[in-house]
C-alpha cells in the first residue's frame, strides 16, 4: 500500500509488508458497506470516505488492516474465482481475518 496509508484511516500502525489478523465480522461489515455504496451507482468508481470505513468497523479495530483484508474480495471478483452473485460464507471471512 502507498505510504500513509494506515494515516488515512487514523489507526496510526506502521506501513510493513504484512496485515495484522483482525476480527472477520470487521471483514463482513466492511464488505456490506462497500456493497451497499456501490449499489447506489452501479458500474461505477467509487470512492468511499474513511471515516465510513471507520464507521463500518468495531472500536479499536485496525481500520487499515480491514480495508486491506477486504479488498482481498474484490481481487477474487476481478479475477473472477468469485462472482459478483456469489454468497460469502462465513469460512472465507474468517479466511481473510488471518491469512498471512
Amino acid at each position: 500500500m502507498a505510504t500513509g496509508f494506515g494515516k488515512i484511516f487514523g489507526d496510526g500502525e506502521s506501513e510493513s509488508d504484512s496485515v495484522p489478523p483482525v476480527d472477520p465480522a470487521d471483514i463482513r461489515s466492511v464488505w456490506a458497506m462497500q456493497r451497499e455504496f456501490q449499489a447506489l451507482v452501479p458500474n461505477e468508481g467509487l470512492a468511499i470516505h474513511a471515516d465510513e470505513y471507520k464507521k463500518a468497523c468495531r472500536p479499536g479495530a485496525s481500520v487499515r488492516a480491514g480495508v486491506e483484508r477486504t479488498s482481498m474480495l474484490g481481487l477474487l471478483q476481478s479475477t473472477e474465482v468469485l462472482k459478483p452473485e456469489d454468497k460469502i460464507e462465513d469460512a472465507m471471512f474468517q479466511v481473510l481475518a488471518v491469512s498471512p
